[in-house]
């Protein structure tokens, strides 16, 4: 059995996920029961499905609390069939200080009826912590306008913002929230798209906290 990734860093709260994969080394496909085990104070651990055909594959997902002390875990997954057991280990760290993050400072124009995108490299380790955290900064007279999409690493597409209203707002700095399933590390691309006439700005900068 094996796990991929085989770890990774939240804050107290979140949430990390691993795809658990099985293989039948000999003879004919078995049952196995999976268990998790080795959790921090405050965690839990799901398996889903709790039992696999071997050669199947298992989605592993760990959630902490706020109450989860900060520290270095290894979860443990056991896989019981007939033939005996297999082991898993999964590193989960807590509290992690390194930097998660990153900004893109970087003037783009906002012009009627088209899109812009704006990118930022992350170099956070293990999964992103859901939700992520984006925060926007721009000078725009009718934040109505304005239709706003986060994309991951994997090519998975947020909204965080829709176009329409009755009234015109300036933007300002707003932020939003997105829930997400995959790894920090890689490229987030910011998308905002001008959906109609008159009013145009500038995105100034966006953070997004992983």
């Amino acid at each position: 059995m094996s796990l991929s990734p085989a770890s990774g860093s939240v804050t107290a709260g979140g949430t990390a996920t691993a795809t658990l994969a099985t293989q039948t080394t000999s003879g004919t496909a078995q049952s196995i029961a999976l268990t998790a085990a080795g959790l921090p104070a405050g965690a839990t651990a799901t398996l889903n499905p709790t039992t696999v055909t071997s050669g199947g594959s298992a989605t592993l997902t760990i959630t902490t609390s706020s109450t989860t002390p900060n520290g270095t875990y290894t979860v443990t997954v056991t896989g019981t069939a007939a033939s005996g057991t297999h082991t898993a280990a999964y590193t989960l760290t807590v509290g992690t200080t390194t930097t998660r993050t990153f900004t893109n400072g970087t003037d783009y124009p906002i012009r009627d009826l088209t899109t812009l995108t704006s990118p930022i490299t992350s170099t956070a380790t293990g999964t992103a912590v859901s939700p992520v955290k984006v925060t926007v900064t721009a000078a725009h007279t009718c934040a109505e306008d304005l239709r706003i999409r986060l994309q991951g690493p994997n090519g998975t597409w947020y909204t965080l913002d829709t176009s329409g209203g009755l009234f015109c707002t300036s933007y300002g700095t707003r932020t939003y929230n997105a829930s997400v399933t995959q790894q920090a590390a890689g490229t987030w691309t910011l998308e905002i798209t001008d959906q109609y006439s008159l009013d145009t700005g500038t995105l100034d900068s966006w953070s997004i906290t992983l």
